[in-house]
């Protein structure tokens, strides 16, 4: 009888799958403690920038949770297209937040935020890179 690769998928494949949820959890996080409560509520600014804030952190925990869900889910089980997705899941995750950081300057007011975002970003890219050869097999 052929096990089922799902249960058991290969080492990169899982070390993909517990480094986008060790990055998920964190982000949910954060979207919703910093970017719904603080920047969502600042008093100085106005209603249409809070609700900006508040869109972007609904983002933040929508891609968050798709994260999850598509690399315990499909991309656990091989399914190729599951694999690009993530990949445009971290590039909106990350991608994004790179990209406001180069458009303000690089600045942050966590002084490692946008450094710890390039390597979180590379980091996810090569292991869902790695684990391409065995979700595109399938």
């Amino acid at each position: 009888m052929k096990q089922d690769p799902a249960k058991n998928p290969p080492a990169a494949v899982r070390f993909a799958i517990w480094a986008l949820t060790a990055q998920a959890l964190p982000m949910i996080y954060g979207a919703v403690w910093h970017v719904f409560w603080e920047h969502g509520r600042e008093p100085d600014w106005t209603p249409h920038q809070q609700s900006h804030a508040i869109w972007s952190g609904g983002q933040g925990v929508a891609l968050a949770l798709l994260t999850v869900w598509l690399a315990w889910g499909p991309f656990r089980r091989g399914e190729r297209w599951s694999g690009y997705a993530l990949g445009l899941a971290v590039l909106g995750q990350y991608g994004a937040l790179i990209l406001g950081y180069l458009m303000t300057g690089w600045k942050s007011h966590y002084n490692t935020a946008p450094w710890l975002t390039v390597v979180i970003f590379v980091t996810l890219l090569a292991a869902l890179g790695v684990a391409r050869a065995y979700v595109t097999r399938r």
